[in-house]
């Protein structure tokens, strides 16, 4: 046998062959230099979130998105948003009777003498749907508002036929964009069912309930998209509903009649001998909710410091975005001439400590000025005055010290109080009623 170390198995002739070895080694994908498009971390974030969107929601591939061959179906690509049908409860016993029974011959029949019927096994999925089938969202109008439009849209998988590369037919999970706008009027009966992809609501199919409940002088409204189609036996994902969504507006372009679902300045009178209530109100006064989602979260559009919404839309993956609090610094603002570097203060003399320090003190002081300009808006001068609303002209006599029999919010013992102590350069403002902010910095999602 040859002596040679240049192969790896000894060849039967008693020859080693030498082994093919690159003289470079091979470089992985990642490790090649990238090239990346210019972007800002908040396109960068945004183009991530809309990623994980497609991803868990879909469809990941446009409106009418096609499967690979021998892919699995869309009850397995995507895990959110999904409607199952109606289920049809299988009966254990009939199971039983077609089942085969391989000890009939050795134990004998069960069923003869001294046999008994098999039990009635309940299981979960006897005794119904393991699956959502429905999903909605409510919200309230005033009561002369008499119809709204409604957009409900889901996407449709189901079997259709293509060409490989090959030029063989294939078999593939095809998506289709169903829409249907139905309007809907308020002011006819109070509970209705409308039949979308049947001909009347008894039939097999998809539904939109309607269901519409005065209180006092506005109208609350619940609209539930519903599943009711059959299961099937074969290519069962073709029953379900995907990326289900409904979008409410007014009847006629884009009017604003989506009111709060609890405002804070409702019904003042009732609690203006409540300090505590008062109080919790004058924080929250902002903070409006629209709409209560069933099954699934609804996305409020409203124009900045509106209090009424214009659009309702339901959401399978909602996001918020928390602006950053930052203080408003650089030139043309309150503090364009404070002196913010701690190596600076730590060597400046007292005069140039006060002519840095100074501005922080007196931009404190001009926000107070502008949030004691709000106090004849604030819940207890509405209620003093029998209104739900203020006027403009309250807030410009406040900002010009005509309004001063509104006084700040009493509060129980130990709160502070919206109150500012003249000759104090810092006054002390409760935290959880804000902190001077620019309207910009960055925004988180969560």
């Amino acid at each position: 046998m040859s002596s040679s170390q240049d192969g790896l198995f000894p060849h039967p002739g008693g020859e080693q062959l030498p082994l093919d070895v690159p003289d470079t080694e091979a470089v992985l994908p990642l490790d090649m230099p990238q090239q990346f498009t210019d972007a800002t971390s908040y396109e960068v974030r945004d183009k991530f979130q809309e990623m994980v969107g497609r991803d868990l929601l879909g469809p990941w591939d446009g409106e009418t998105e096609q499967f690979k061959p021998r892919a699995m179906g869309p009850r397995e690509r995507y895990l959110v948003g999904m409607l199952g049908p109606k289920h049809v409860p299988k009966s254990s016993v009939d199971e039983a009777d077609t089942a085969s029974d391989t000890e009939s011959s050795v134990h004998g029949d069960t069923k003869g003498e001294g046999g008994g019927d098999l039990p009635e096994v309940l299981t979960p999925q006897n005794l119904g749907r393991i699956w959502a089938s429905s999903m909605g969202l409510s919200f309230a109008v005033d009561a002369d508002i008499d119809a709204l439009a409604v957009t409900v849209e889901w996407g449709q998988y189901t079997k259709q036929e293509t060409e490989d590369e090959d030029g063989k037919k294939r078999s593939v999970w095809g998506r289709e964009s169903i829409v249907f706008t139905p309007g809907i009027r308020l002011d006819s009966e109070p509970s209705r069912r409308i039949p979308l992809t049947a001909p009347d609501k008894d039939s097999p199919g998809v539904q939109l309930a309607v269901a519409v409940r005065p209180r006092a002088k506005r109208r609350v409204v619940e609209l539930t998209l519903i599943n009711g189609q059959n299961e099937l036996p074969t290519n069962g994902d073709a029953a379900w509903l995907f990326q289900a969504r409904l979008t409410v507006t007014a009847l006629y372009g884009v009017a604003a009649v989506f009111v709060p679902v609890d405002d804070p300045l409702d019904d003042l009178q009732a609690v203006a001998d409540d300090p505590e209530e008062m109080h919790l109100r004058l924080l929250y006064r902002h903070q409006l909710r629209f709409a209560t989602g069933r099954n699934v979260a609804v996305h409020v559009h409203r124009e900045d410091g509106a209090r009424r919404a214009h659009r309702l839309e339901t959401t399978w993956l909602p996001a918020h975005d928390v602006p950053a609090t930052v203080a408003p610094v650089g030139a043309g603002t309150l503090l364009a001439e404070a002196q913010l570097s701690m190596d600076a203060l730590a060597t400046a003399g007292a005069a140039e400590l006060r002519a840095g320090l100074a501005p922080l003190a007196d931009g404190y002081s001009s926000w107070l000025d502008e949030r004691a300009a709000e106090i004849a808006l604030s819940p207890r001068c509405c209620a003093r005055r029998g209104s739900r609303r203020c006027s403009p002209h309250a807030a410009q006599q406040s900002a010009s010290g005509q309004a001063s029999r509104c006084s700040p919010i009493r509060t129980p013992r130990g709160t502070p109080t919206l109150s500012r102590h003249s000759g104090s350069p810092m006054p002390p403002w409760p935290r959880s009623v804000g902190t001077p902010r620019s309207s910009g910095g960055a925004r988180t999602r969560r």
